[in-house]
């Protein structure tokens, strides 16, 4: 049976300034890497970038975050994977992006 994903997995290399207060901090979308597939293509698109930019892979672990890991470790057993924890639905956090 071949399988054919119809869900994207979002992958974003991101990058921040540094500055100390975060309402001055200016956050950047380096590139837009998302793909459809099986955990192992996003897992195996994942490592590839973090390995890429040299940087942790920040995972949103509420709903399925033992697979986010298991998956990327799979792969690459030194790879730092930073969890987080989104407190509202996708919808409310998009709302500023979309009102902008």
């Amino acid at each position: 049976m071949a399988e054919e994903p119809t869900d994207e997995c979002g992958i974003l290399v991101c990058a921040a300034t540094t500055e100390q207060d975060l309402y001055r901090r200016y956050f950047y979308v380096v590139e837009d890497a998302s793909v459809l597939g099986s955990p192992n293509v996003w897992a195996s698109q994942v490592v590839l970038k973090a390995r890429e930019y040299g940087c942790p892979v920040v995972a949103e672990i509420n709903q399925g975050g033992a697979l986010v890991r298991q998956a990327l470790v799979n792969i690459d057993p030194t790879i730092k994977v930073l969890d987080v924890r989104a407190r509202y639905g996708k919808q409310t956090r998009a709302e500023p992006v979309s009102l902008a």
